[in-house]
């Protein structure tokens, strides 16, 4: 279950065909089990469950997904009481092969399984890099199947590697279709720079970026977005080692139920925020028509298409905050499909890197996260 090592940034991953067939050819070996229980954190877990999340719905599945992704074990025990441990399945996630919230959670549900007397080993697979590593070694001592991170994919930029790809088939999402999603997004370099430009421009006057979507089941997805905004461009230091350009906070916002919620501070707040808002074509063309019976002061609605709503509440509020001179811009995607939504991972992804190269800075590394977790290792090393 995997592949020799070579080169590949997260741009190569959709072309990656022996990461892919590994990560589905080895989720079809699993169709016997009813839940996979995913242990990783970050960039191990997060793109997988927003994607989860959106494309399939927690309520709407036959195969569920239950995230073990923070060192909170008394919601870690209220998960795992809810499973069936003899038809769950397990996938361990980390990028190094070292990630202490990880092996920990590994070793928590072990335990669980040791005094069940129920066998652990022969329903688990691993993710990490094909390199000795403790989770590696682990998983080949037990003769559990391994898939690989690629060295060069950090792992905010790993959702399209079998990090993400094993837990979506095992789902039933279609993956090839959100590998296409994410081919097409490479082809549109230049919408993206221009886009890049205009964030980082923003940036001098801007600290907020409010990512803003007009659809409830894209909602998880706000929490990807704000991992790969947040750790790829807010450094200290640019390439030439000189003090970086502040960047912004990145902001998740749904419409039009947040137009009743941080609206307002938009509006009529601090000017230190840009906006971006995602519209769905399906969403706006939602064709149901309105039969206004209960209430008549609706009848201005009667015959419109629900859909309509929607699309006026963005309308509105993208030209209300037009006059009230907050800075914004719009991007369309046509539905909620994989296609869809491996674009704009990809999209996504382009974008920060993009910003990075428009303020000089390396996208790549992560320093603050690595100095918490230096600290984390000293304060439990103490006798």
């Amino acid at each position: 279950m995997t592949s020799d090592p070579q080169k590949t940034t997260f741009k190569d991953l959709p072309f990656r065909q022996d990461l892919i067939r590994s990560a589905v050819d080895l989720a079809g070996q699993f169709t016997g089990y009813e839940t996979l229980g995913v242990i990783g954190i970050g960039g191990s877990s997060i793109g997988a469950e927003a994607l989860w999340e959106t494309l399939v719905g927690v309520d709407q599945q036959d195969k569920k997904l239950v995230f073990f992704d923070n060192t909170d074990f008394l919601d870690a025990q209220r998960n795992l009481r809810s499973l069936n441990l003899e038809r769950t399945a397990w996938y361990i996630v980390s990028k190094s092969g070292s990630t202490l919230e990880t092996l920990a959670t590994t070793e928590w549900v072990a335990e669980a399984y040791r005094q069940k007397n129920i066998s652990f080993y022969s329903r688990c697979a691993v993710c990490t890099e094909l390199r000795s590593n403790p989770l590696r070694d682990w998983a080949v001592a037990h003769k559990i199947p391994v898939l690989e991170i690629p060295v060069d994919v950090g792992g905010r930029f790993s959702v399209l590697s079998p990090v993400g790809l094993f837990p979506l088939a095992f789902a039933e999402v279609d993956v090839n279709n959100l590998i296409v999603g994410a081919q097409v997004a490479l082809e549109k370099m230049a919408e993206i720079r221009q886009t890049a430009q205009m964030c980082a421009k923003s940036f001098n006057q801007r600290s907020i970026t409010v990512f803003w979507f007009y659809s409830s089941v894209a909602k998880p997805f706000g929490a990807w977005i704000q991992q790969l905004w947040a750790e790829s461009l807010a450094k200290k230091t640019d390439l030439q080692g000189k003090p970086a350009l502040s960047v912004s906070t990145p902001l998740f916002a749904v419409g039009a139920s947040d137009q009743h919620s941080i609206l307002q501070q938009v509006s009529d707040g601090a000017r230190d925020k840009f906006v971006i808002f995602f519209r769905s074509t399906e969403l706006e063309n939602f064709s149901q028509n309105c039969q206004i019976k209960e209430f008549t002061q609706l009848k201005f609605l009667q015959g419109r298409k629900y859909g309509d709503l929607i699309k006026a509440a963005a309308d509105g509020t993208i030209q209300a905050l037009k006059t009230e001179g907050v800075e914004l811009t719009e991007v369309y995607y046509p539905d909620h499909s994989a296609k869809s939504f491996g674009y704009l991972v990809m999209w996504f992804e382009l974008l920060v890197v993009a910003i990075a190269d428009e303020i000089k800075i390396n996208a790549f590394d992560q320093p603050g996260v690595e100095l918490s977790k230096k600290k984390t290792y000293e304060i439990l090393n103490k006798n």
